[in-house]
C-alpha cells in the first residue's frame, strides 16, 4: 500500500498475482465505494495526456501502431506499458506472446509448460515479444526482452506523423515537404507545448480526494493484468492469439 486517504486508497502495481484476485479486489473497491487508485503514474502525466488528448481528437492523424521497449517482465513493468497503451489505443482484442524461454532466469525457475486450466505453480515474471491488436483500429508491439540498461521507450506512427516519448525523451515529428527529394514528403521535427512539471504523488493524492473522476482505477489495473497474463497463455497455447479477457481467472504469474 502506498498511501491511503480515509475512504481512498491508493496502491502500488501490478494489482495481483491472478485475475482471480485482481477482480476480487476490484469487486470489493465497489462495493464499498472507495476512491481507488493505481500507481500507474503516467496516467498523471503531462505528456502523456497530451498524445491521448491529441489522438483521441485527430490531431495527430489516424493512429497505424505504437511500438513499446522496455526491459523484461511483462507484468512487473509491462503493466504500466499496457495501461498506456490502453490510454493512448483503447481496449486490445488480441494478444500473441513468445517468452524468452532460454534464458538463465527460466532456467533456474523451473517453468512449466502445460495446460493454463489445470492448477499448477505460479509461472516466473518474464519478458519477450508480444503482438496486440486494439478493437477500435491500430497494433502495438511489444519488445521486452533482457537488457543491461533502463528503457522505457513508446514510438507512436500515424498517418501523418511519429512521436517518441522515453524516460526523459519527448520527440514530436510530422509530414512535411522534403527538403532533399523533390515531390516527396519527409517527416520534420515540430516544437512542443510547455509540459508543466508534477509531483507524482501529489498528483494521485489531489485526484483521490477531489470530486474529479479517478484516472486509473481498480478496473484498470485488471485491464493491464489481463494482458500481461495473455501474453504467457497464449504461449502456452502455442502462440496463437488471446483475448485478455479469456484469460483463465486463476492462471498466474509470480511478480515482485
Amino acid at each position: 500500500m502506498h498511501a491511503s486517504f480515509a475512504a481512498n486508497a491508493g496502491v502500488g502495481k501490478a494489482l495481483a498475482q491472478t485475475l482471480e484476485e485482481a477482480r476480487a479486489m476490484q469487486s470489493t473497491v465497489e462495493r464499498a465505494r472507495t476512491r481507488f487508485a493505481l500507481s500507474f503514474p503516467r496516467r498523471w502525466s503531462p505528456v502523456y495526456q497530451w498524445v491521448g488528448d491529441g489522438l483521441l481528437a485527430g490531431l495527430f492523424g489516424q493512429l497505424e501502431s505504437i511500438n513499446v521497449q522496455f526491459p523484461s517482465n511483462f507484468v512487473h513493468t509491462g503493466t504500466h506499458a499496457f495501461d498506456v497503451l490502453r490510454m493512448w489505443g483503447g481496449e486490445v482484442a488480441t494478444v500473441q506472446g513468445w517468452l524468452q524461454d532460454h534464458s538463465d532466469q527460466v532456467q533456474e525457475s523451473g517453468y512449466q509448460f502445460g495446460d493454463p486450466n489445470q492448477n499448477q505453480a505460479m509461472r516466473p515474471d518474464l519478458g519477450g515479444f508480444a503482438l496486440l491488436t486494439f478493437e477500435n483500429r491500430g497494433i502495438a508491439t511489444v519488445h521486452a526482452q533482457n537488457k543491461q540498461y533502463f528503457r522505457f521507450e513508446f514510438e507512436i506512427l500515424t498517418d501523418e506523423c511519429m512521436l517518441r516519448i522515453g524516460n526523459t525523451q519527448v520527440e514530436y515529428w510530422r509530414s512535411s515537404q522534403s527538403p532533399h527529394f523533390t515531390g516527396f514528403r519527409e517527416l520534420s521535427r515540430q516544437p512542443l507545448p510547455e509540459f508543466p512539471p508534477v509531483n507524482v504523488f501529489s498528483a494521485i493524492a489531489e485526484n483521490l480526494t477531489s470530486e474529479s473522476s479517478v484516472r486509473c482505477d481498480a478496473k484498470d489495473g485488471v485491464k493491464s493484468l489481463e494482458i500481461a497474463l495473455a501474453i504467457h497463455q497464449s504461449r502456452l497455447q502455442g502462440h496463437t492469439p488471446v483475448r485478455p479477457s479469456d484469460v483463465h481467472p486463476s492462471f498466474g504469474v509470480a511478480s515482485r
